[in-house]
């Protein structure tokens, strides 16, 4: 029997919880599930080009892109070249022979909430 009551009392603490803070904060629910980016890299006659894109928000959400062109280094990825936007940037620059590059983007949206986006690697 304790146990029932003690489940029951959980279960109702748990549910409370859970819609206080939808209600608390629904920008930032918004935010965080609903806006959508995109990062791309490409290689094309000797330029290696860096894309973002907001794919995704909602109305009225103002956005900063970031995309910052990136070269792998040992174990680790190096900044290249960085270009902005407010739901496009881009960034082109010489491919190197034996270079591996990827894109990073990040996106700030309503100048808090950030989202962040790393393409698969392409080698010149």
């Amino acid at each position: 029997m304790f146990k029932k009551v003690a489940s029951v009392l959980l279960l109702v603490v748990l549910l409370v919880s859970m819609i206080t803070s939808v209600f608390a904060s629904p920008v930032m629910l918004f935010s965080v599930g609903e806006n959508k980016i995109g990062a791309t890299i490409s290689i094309s006659g000797g330029k290696v080009k860096a894309e973002g894109t907001v794919i995704k928000t909602a109305p009225g959400n103002s956005t900063n892109l970031t995309v910052i062109l990136q070269k792998k280094s040992g174990r680790g990825w190096s900044d290249v070249s960085t270009g902005t936007g407010s739901t496009y940037a881009c960034v082109s620059e010489d491919a190197k022979k034996g270079e591996t590059y990827r894109a990073y983007v990040k996106c700030v949206i309503n100048n808090s909430d950030t989202i962040t986006k790393t393409s698969g690697s392409k080698s010149y």
